[in-house]
């Protein structure tokens, strides 16, 4: 009868340690998981991963999210993010205004070569050490991620909801590293840097070892961004470049208003370099711009202003020091309904996109 008693009890008695063993595990995974994949260790995971596969560079300062979303790693689904302090350089190789007659060496190359940030250059004037130009900077940026996409598969970036809270960005036209036929000659430095670096190979056609992830930004919305534009350059002697066209455009809104629209979204797909696919849609508005023709100066010139120290809404005089134009001109309240890059003949499956709408 006593050791009908005590079996029971035993058994309760297992079940309790087990228990308890199983919690304390769960609780230790858990404690790991959010130190190791949250804040600034998340975020420099994602931005090592991207830069192994991507010809730019990018930093990210911390990725934040809440543990009530710990569900979602199992089920799937959208989880909110807040990311700080994103940074984005362009490739070295175009940085440096490749001339037509080094094209042949854009497509390869070493993804780590040795570059240095344009806003810290190398001090040494014979370095050669090639500038990496910042195309974008921002404080604060929140949005929802698809959690599976990322996780599994070509880890993919699927966003939605995206808000970037003001920054500087810049589009600058540049050498197109694949290029698809003789005319496709130049490309927007901000889709260059997510291209993959492909490596050097005995083969015929383009190699890439490791394609970079699928960027879907849906419902994207932009309040307070600082946007500056160098189209059609055209190398000088000494060290100089020219610009046809330059302008800085401040106070930039993309569906920012009280009752967004959710119409604008970006979607880079750079999986096969033969055939990138960039499609955007925004609904642009300005507050004030500075449209500059035939601008000229030191290529270091050609940069986004560099913040003060005093705070990021102090930066330096637009535009820096040692550049000369032909003639400039004002504009303010610019508003554009749509600026669309998207392909127009779906039907035939062809989804290459290479015009520009402009309303």
């Amino acid at each position: 009868m006593t050791e009908r008693v005590r079996s029971p009890r035993r058994r309760r008695r297992w079940l309790v340690v087990i228990g308890l063993a199983v919690v304390l595990v769960l609780g230790a995974a858990f404690g790991l998981l959010r130190v190791k994949l949250h804040g600034e260790d998340l975020g420099d995971i994602i931005a090592s991963t991207l830069n192994k596969r991507m010809r730019g560079r990018i930093s990210i300062g911390s990725i934040e999210w809440s543990t009530a979303s710990l569900k979602k790693v199992v089920t799937g689904g959208w989880v909110p993010v807040t990311i700080r302090n994103v940074r984005i350089w362009d490739d070295c190789a175009l940085s440096a205004q490749a001339t037509e007659d080094e094209r042949a060496t854009l497509g390869s190359g070493d993804p780590n070569e040795d570059c240095t940030p344009d806003e810290h250059p190398d001090p040494d004037p014979k370095s050669p050490r090639k500038p990496r130009k910042l195309l974008l900077r921002t404080d604060l940026v929140t949005a929802e991620i698809d959690v599976h996409a990322i996780m599994f598969g070509n880890h993919d970036f699927v966003f939605r909801n995206v808000w970037v809270r003001g920054g500087e960005a810049l589009l600058e036209q540049t050498l197109e590293p694949y290029p698809l036929h003789a005319y496709d000659r130049t490309i927007v430095s901000i889709v260059t840097a997510f291209y993959p670096r492909n490596s050097a190979g005995f083969r015929a056609g383009i190699y890439a070892d490791s394609p970079p992830p699928i960027f879907d930004l849906r419902d994207v919305h932009i309040a307070g961004l600082n946007l500056t534009l160098h189209m059609s350059p055209r190398s000088l002697d000494h060290g100089r470049v020219e610009y046809a066209f330059t302008g800085r455009l401040t106070g930039v809104d993309v569906d920012a208003g009280p009752d967004p629209a959710n119409n604008s979204y970006l979607y880079m797909d750079p999986t096969d370099p033969l055939v990138a696919k960039f499609y955007v849609r925004l609904s642009v508005a300005a507050k004030h711009a500075i449209i500059r023709i035939l601008d000229e100066g030191p290529r270091a010139a050609f940069r986004l202003p560099t913040p003060s120290p005093l705070g990021p809404a102090v930066v330096e005089t637009y535009p820096p020091p040692g550049r000369d134009k032909l003639y400039d001109f004002e504009l303010a309240d610019i508003q554009l309904n749509r600026l669309a890059q998207l392909p127009n003949a779906w039907a035939g499956h062809d989804f290459v996109a290479n015009t520009l709408e402009v309303d």
